[in-house]
């Protein structure tokens, strides 16, 4: 495969992260979408060569899927209609911070493409502290859980008797994670 198709590829696997990032919580939650966004998303981010550009790209997506999918949901829909896209766009550069992350240790420890498989932790870690920071300090409690998006997978959401909302980006995130590494 040459350098062309690889960014093709690349840039398929960010477009299909994001198509079902807007089925992760709002008004068209999807379970399964919750499990495979990350799958593609972490690809992409590792797999980036011109990680600012490709960055902002990250983000800028983030951004116009998180606007669409909670269009007219939040308390901010009352300020204009600027209020809620200029939230989201500001909250997603906190989204990226777990594939950031990801892909420094990925590049520091990953050998010839392989990596140790205590690698597959540190995106789930991430991705579970940003969770619980933008979920817990706001006053809207917990609005935008990704624990939320599971409603739907019953037998999944046993797992919050054990671990409180925030088992659920872990084990989500874990199997992102894991799913890239094999």
């Amino acid at each position: 495969m040459n350098g062309k198709e690889n960014n093709t590829l690349r840039y398929i696997w960010l477009a299909v992260g994001l198509l079902l990032m807007l089925f992760v919580g709002g008004p068209w939650s999807i379970p399964a979408a919750a499990w495979l966004a990350n799958v593609f998303l972490i690809r992409f981010s590792r797999g980036s060569k011109n990680w600012l550009i490709e960055l902002v790209c990250l983000w800028l997506g983030l951004s116009l899927v998180a606007t669409v999918a909670w269009h007219n949901i939040t308390p901010l829909r009352h300020y204009g209609w600027f209020a809620e896209p200029l939230m989201f766009t500001a909250l997603s550069i906190f989204s990226c911070v777990p594939f950031v992350l990801d892909r420094i240790f990925f590049r520091r420890w990953a050998v010839n493409g392989q990596s140790p498989f205590w690698l597959t932790l540190v995106f789930p870690v991430c991705f579970t502290a940003i969770d619980f920071i933008m979920t817990s300090g706001g006053p809207l409690g917990s609005f935008g859980a990704i624990g939320y998006s599971q409603g739907g997978f019953e037998s999944f959401v046993q797992l919050a008797a054990i671990t409180g909302l925030y088992g659920f980006p872990f084990v989500i995130g874990w199997f992102g994670s894991v799913t890239n590494y094999a």
